[in-house]
């Protein structure tokens, strides 16, 4: 069962996708396109939301579902209305 550990070097989250999609759109500010992936990841115990800004011109997917996922070198986390997000470097098991 994935599960989430501290080592010597900060948290990690390891769990596996059970969702993703992508928000496109432009910024009101100056009117350039973005892109942000998000992910739904589960520990088996809770459920994290992972988000990433991508380069809208890359031709950005979302993440294949029912796979091994660890997140590492967080960056960010929030937690608003009982929904915790987290940014940082994922890698796909």
């Amino acid at each position: 069962m994935p599960t989430q550990i501290t080592n010597e070097y900060g948290f990690k989250l390891r769990g596996k996708t059970v969702a993703s999609r992508l928000q496109t759109g432009n910024r009101k500010a100056d009117n350039s396109p973005f892109c942000i992936r998000i992910t739904i990841i589960s520990t088996g115990a809770n459920v994290y939301t992972y988000t990433e800004s991508l380069d809208p011109t890359s031709n950005p997917k979302t993440l294949s579902l029912d796979k091994e996922i660890e997140i590492t070198d967080i960056t960010n986390t929030r937690t608003e209305n009982n929904i915790i997000t987290i940014n940082g470097t994922y890698t796909l098991k």
